[in-house]
């Protein structure tokens, strides 16, 4: 029995982990890959396109478009009165990988219950 449960335990974590991976490479809106850029709906182009539609912007110039301080693009005149006065934290963003990483201690959490909850059955 415990055999097939550990296997079974070890399949089902081997298919998460293959589906997880699956769905976060077929997707490139909005990523750079080997030095490539994909803008918001997964066409390659160039960095100043993908910064422009993939990166929020508060109060910055970038590929020549100004944002203004709630991230839309704006005139130069709007850009202006809204930010010169505007601090903006230039913070990068380190959370953004934190879903996966979660995921992924889930089933490796989960897949070692399991196993110690079959060994304690068997004592």
């Amino acid at each position: 029995m415990k055999k097939y449960l550990s296997l079974v335990l070890l399949v089902v974590t081997l298919l998460s982990i293959f589906s997880i991976t699956d769905v976060y490479a077929t997707s490139k809106k909005c990523k750079t890959i080997d030095g490539a850029y994909y803008d918001k709906n997964g066409k390659e182009t160039d960095k100043g396109t993908y910064e422009k539609q993939c990166v929020k912007h508060t109060c910055e110039l970038v590929a020549d478009a100004y944002f203004g301080k709630d991230s839309k693009e704006v005139t130069r005149e709007q850009y202006e009165s809204e930010c010169e006065s505007l601090e903006v934290n230039d913070l990068p963003d380190t959370g953004s990988n934190i879903d996966i990483i979660l995921v992924l201690l889930g089933i490796s959490i989960i897949t070692y219950s399991c196993l110690r909850i079959s060994t304690i059955k068997e004592q």
